[in-house]
């Protein structure tokens, strides 16, 4: 990977860290009284609803990295590389979400 992709990498990770916690800080106040026996479809509900916030926050993020970066000459590994880390942190995400 050369340098350019580095940065932008970088710079993704940089702000998905603080959407992700910030999200997920959210998502354990909303479900912290929820009984999980009784309540999994409430459950499951806010996941998703969390879930589907942190995906369109990445990718607003991977958005305005691509327009700075126009000049970036292999546009396919730009949006590979921006893919893999919305994936990895939605992944995250659930798998945190499995222990609350």
């Amino acid at each position: 990977m050369n340098k350019g992709f580095d940065q932008v990498e970088f710079d993704f990770n940089t702000k998905a860290i603080k959407i992700f916690f910030s999200l997920f800080d959210r998502f354990k106040d909303s479900t912290s009284r929820l009984d999980r026996k009784k309540d999994e479809n409430v459950f499951q509900q806010q996941l998703g609803k969390y879930q589907y916030s942190l995906k369109e926050q990445l990718e607003m993020i991977a958005k305005e990295l691509f327009e700075k970066n126009k000049t970036i000459i292999n546009i396919s590994q730009f949006n590979k590389i921006l893919s893999d880390r919305i994936s990895y942190y939605l992944n995250e995400f659930r798998l945190k979400s499995s222990s609350v």
